[in-house]
């Protein structure tokens, strides 16, 4: 059988927290013998979004950033002007 995972999100409060927090997901990964394709693995990547400027690139952020509700306190009431 095989499974897709599309994202990992590696935060920290500096950067050699996050080195090591990097550190223990790749050391998970290869424990339970997850194989990952390093042609699409990017690291230490910043990206800057341009703000939207239609309707329909404000639904794609907030269907993005949906994923981040569950750690970010308040989040319906920080994204409710965006709806």
């Amino acid at each position: 059988m095989e499974d897709c995972m599309d994202d990992f999100s590696v935060y920290g409060t500096t950067y050699e927290h996050c080195l090591n927090n990097l550190f223990m997901v790749l050391q998970r990964c290869e424990d339970v013998n997850l194989v990952l394709k390093w042609e699409k693995c990017h690291f230490m990547v910043i990206k800057r979004l341009p703000p939207p400027t239609f309707v329909k690139g404000v639904s794609s952020f907030l269907e993005h950033v949906r994923f981040y509700r569950w750690f970010i306190k308040d989040f319906s009431k920080i994204a409710k002007p965006l709806t």
